[in-house]
């Protein structure tokens, strides 16, 4: 299985982005990481079913580093469940 992957960092900075990733949103996974994290939103807005749901979630994720849920986005144009993972990463150290 092929999983798309977006590592941000805690100020919301995209690190890395595969290209899975890339086709799922319709965009450049190269450009991803140049962008600023408004740019990245409104690039893969477009494929996001529930704005407003998707909206809330991302405050929710980046208010507490430790956060981590698993669950389902609809995406559109064309439809798709997505069943995606979102959890901190960690250093050598332990810290996120």
């Amino acid at each position: 299985m092929d999983y798309g992957v977006l590592l941000t960092g805690l100020d919301h900075v995209s690190l890395l982005c595969n290209s899975r990733f890339g086709e799922l949103f319709g965009v450049d996974p190269k450009s991803v990481v140049d962008f600023d994290v408004e740019a990245v939103r409104n690039s893969v807005r477009k494929r996001v079913a529930n704005i407003t749901a998707w909206e809330n979630n991302l405050q929710e994720v980046y208010a507490d580093p430790l956060f981590e849920q698993e669950d389902e986005l609809t995406l559109q144009d064309p439809h798709a469940i997505l069943r995606r993972f979102t959890g901190p990463a960690f250093d050598a150290n332990q810290q996120v």
